[in-house]
């Protein structure tokens, strides 16, 4: 369940931490059966690895089916910035989900106390 909304992880200063769940739902079909690598990887705004992949296995098997990769996730992010996770299967990118992390924004209280004046 990628994009599952969230969107923006908020810390002021890093590392900034994140703590969740990646779950991926992979859809084979009966050509698919037998056993196949997945990585997922993180990359900065700048195209650098930002975070270790992660990798593994899963099975298909005989007449297709679903596999459910469940991930938990505790990292912290090294600068503001976007970072996009890819996930591939097969060397094969299937999917993405980008994510702002950025400093706290405001307050509603004081965006009000603003607004007043």
């Amino acid at each position: 369940m990628l994009r599952a909304g969230i969107t923006h992880v908020w810390g002021d200063n890093p590392p900034i931490p994140l703590k969740a769940t990646l779950v991926v739902r992979i859809e084979s079909e009966l050509s698919d059966m037998g056993n196949h690598d997945f990585d997922i990887k993180c990359m900065d705004e700048d195209g650098q690895q930002a975070l270790p992949p992660l990798k593994g296995q899963f099975a298909v098997p005989q007449g297709g089916g679903v596999n459910n990769l469940i991930l938990g996730l505790a990292v912290g992010f090294q600068k503001h910035g976007r970072y996009v996770f890819f996930v591939r299967v097969d060397n094969v990118e299937l999917d993405s989900w980008t994510i702002a992390v950025g400093s706290r924004p405001p307050k509603k209280e004081q965006e009000h106390e603003r607004d007043s004046d």
